[in-house]
């Protein structure tokens, strides 16, 4: 089987240099940025490596024609959330199975998703298109405050804001909405995020994490973090997990990355791609499970089956994982080699990559996942993860200088 998959980020941020291509008797197509086809080269000898100069999506549907000149492939596969489409714009032209754009859409469009959820009977924020402003302040005026403005497909919380009164439209007047945006309700609770794999149809792992902050906190200068639970709650949110997937469309093996709000009453659903999580999530469930859900989502769909192992927690620890939220200014230092290894050793931490380099201009806060470094770190129970993780952030925040 020929195989093609987009991958915008280099083969050692998707940890792409780890799988064992040689021992799979299929050819594998990875479409890239010029900028890390370099990091793909020679991996192995079954893998043939294309670029693109600039990652958008009619320079790569463009591409696709040459790719499939050179020689067909069977399937494709996006692990960015921005791809999905692209992804299921590729297979309706070329007539390969997998995800179609209607299907794609579901996972995207975020007023869709709302829309279908609300129907199967999941509670759901009460969410609208907007074209200007004059949208917006007539849902708050109907459905009261705070509400949220957001993109209709938009991810890490970008362009994402609270308005918690009418006064606060002058925050977001300056934009042009289009349909490109929605309203909805604000929900008050805690949020968690669920990430689960779907292998031949079963679930293969279904994961329950608590949010210390709302992603939304980001822009107030917290870091973006999350750690496991277990109990009652992480329970209930599995079998709301289970319910929703036999409800909505999926293909027959996906990744997950569900968020819900819980206020100790009822659950609303907010969002869902059929992608990994960010942050943590890989490097956690590589060391948890001591699998690439990357990976073993790709052998399912070569039909691979009887080379994924059992897929079973490896100690009964808990994990979390801290994206450090920066200052704004430039950065002038971050911590020598040395110091992060004594960082890790403190923290119990398994996983640190830094986005920072000196040099780097942080002017403002756009999403989420902004952040110096992201760390992933395990621990006995919550409370020790999140002193461990404050404990990593002050450390990491010590040596670094931005001004």
């Amino acid at each position: 089987m020929n195989l093609l998959i987009l991958m915008p980020t280099s083969a050692k941020f998707s940890k792409i240099d780890l799988w064992n291509f040689n021992n799979l008797n299929h050819n594998f197509f990875i479409l890239t940025t010029d900028k890390c086809a370099n990091t793909y080269n020679n991996l192995s000898s079954n893998m043939k490596v294309f670029s693109v100069g600039e990652w958008k999506e009619n320079i790569i549907l463009e591409k696709t024609l040459s790719i499939w000149n050179y020689s067909k492939f069977h399937k494709v596969i996006a692990f960015d959330e921005f791809d999905i489409n692209v992804a299921a714009s590729i297979r309706e032209y070329f007539k390969l199975e997998g995800q179609n754009r209607k299907t794609a859409k579901f996972y995207r469009d975020k007023f869709h998703m709302n829309k279908v959820v609300s129907e199967i009977g999941l509670k759901a924020p009460k969410t609208e298109r907007v074209s200007d402003i004059f949208d917006v302040l007539e849902f708050g005026e109907t459905f009261g405050y705070p509400i949220i403005v957001k993109p209709v497909m938009g991810a890490g919380t970008y362009n994402t804001i609270k308005l918690n009164c009418k006064e606060d439209i002058k925050l977001i007047s300056i934009r042009e909405f289009g349909q490109d945006y929605i309203v909805q309700e604000f929900i008050e609770g805690e949020l968690y995020h669920i990430d689960a794999l779907k292998l031949d149809g079963k679930i293969a792992y279904n994961i329950v994490s608590k949010y210390y902050y709302p992603t939304l906190e980001h822009f107030k200068g917290h870091s973006t973090s999350s750690c496991q639970i277990r109990g009652e709650e992480s329970k209930i949110f599995k079998e709301y997990t289970e319910n929703l997937l036999s409800k909505i469309p999926t293909t027959h093996n996906s990744l997950f990355h569900l968020e819900i709000i819980y206020n100790g009453k009822n659950i609303y659903f907010l969002e869902i791609g059929s992608r990994l999580g960010g942050g943590g999530i890989q490097p956690i469930i590589m060391d948890q499970y001591n699998i690439d859900p990357f990976y073993m989502y790709v052998l399912a769909e070569l039909n691979e089956y009887n080379m994924i192992p059992e897929i079973i927690p490896q100690n009964e620890l808990l994990y979390g994982f801290i994206m450090v939220a920066p200052k704004v200014g430039k950065v002038v230092s971050l911590p020598e080699e040395f110091e992060i290894d004594l960082i890790k050793e403190r923290c119990n931490i398994f996983d640190i990559h830094f986005f920072s380099k000196i040099g780097k201009e942080h002017i403002k806060t756009v999403n989420s996942i902004q952040s110096i470094c992201r760390i992933s770190l395990k621990g006995e129970n919550p409370e020790e993860i999140a002193e461990l993780l404050g404990k990593a952030e002050s450390l990491i925040n010590s040596k670094v200088l931005i001004v």
